[in-house]
């Protein structure tokens, strides 16, 4: 279905993060959250790629994370900088190869006796043997680094967003008028913050969802033989946007309080 698009007068926002929300709810189809932070990860890799890699803290927290998360990896390899890989993955392979030569006491020196009783140990087969205990002691310390980040950035975003919508009508009406909004990830941690204005939301959030489901029958009615002649229309991109609709696209997500 096809969207009314509100006038787009600006309202007055408090912080420059809900000028970036505000921005991101007035163009595509993605959750305006995870734009945001997407594009704040991408100027934290920008920082280490150009000024951080040989900074002494980072270079430990990625130690101790054994280097960045498979998600945040790619991300990373897509800036193509071959020596700060080379930097920063020397160290963490480097540490790894020393945990395993010390057979998992920690990182030193070659020791053949210690490998030779350690390859005794690993085909004996006992159980909680010493290859749990190597394998425990390659276990990450810390989170990813830029994970830890990406939470922040996700509290900042949604904490701006939850601000911007308690005083703004203009937010609202652009949050109702977009046709994703916020993945449910992040609707729920918004409402945990709203003050003023969460069943306003719910209300227009229930509307899109309704719309989204109204479209997605309509793509399984049309893979039915009687009607599947019919022509595609916008329907099928509900398809494509349901998934980080339902999921979001971050590799961490806010989590509620337990």
């Amino acid at each position: 279905m096809t969207r009314r698009t509100p006038e787009r007068k600006t309202p007055r926002l408090a912080d420059n993060t809900a000028y970036d929300l505000w921005t991101a709810l007035h163009e595509g189809e993605r959750c305006a959250a995870c734009l945001v932070v997407e594009r704040m990860v991408a100027l934290y890799f920008d920082r280490v790629s150009e000024e951080a890699v040989n900074d002494i803290e980072l270079r430990a927290k990625l130690r101790a994370a054994g280097g960045f998360c498979a998600p945040h990896g790619k991300q990373w390899q897509a800036l193509n900088d071959v020596l700060g890989t080379a930097l920063i993955y020397n160290d963490v392979l480097g540490t790894a190869l020393g945990v395993i030569r010390s057979g998992g006491a920690g990182a030193g020196p070659d020791n053949g006796g210690m490998m030779g009783r350690l390859r005794g140990m690993l085909g004996s087969g006992a159980a909680n043997g010493p290859g749990s205990v190597l394998a425990d002691a390659l276990e990450p310390t810390a989170p990813c680094p830029v994970c830890d980040y990406t939470l922040q950035a996700e509290a900042q975003v949604v904490g701006s967003f939850a601000r911007a919508a308690d005083h703004h009508a203009e937010f609202r009406a652009a949050f109702a008028a977009h046709p994703v909004g916020l993945c449910l990830p992040h609707f729920r941690s918004v409402l945990r913050h709203t003050t003023k204005h969460a069943a306003q939301l719910a209300e227009a959030h229930a509307h899109r969802l309704a719309e989204a489901t109204g479209d997605l029958t309509e793509v399984i009615r049309k893979a039915d033989y009687r009607y599947r002649d019919e022509a595609r229309g916008e329907e099928f991109a509900a398809a494509r946007r349901s998934v980080e609709q339902a999921a979001g696209a971050l590799p961490t997500q806010i989590k509620p309080p337990r």
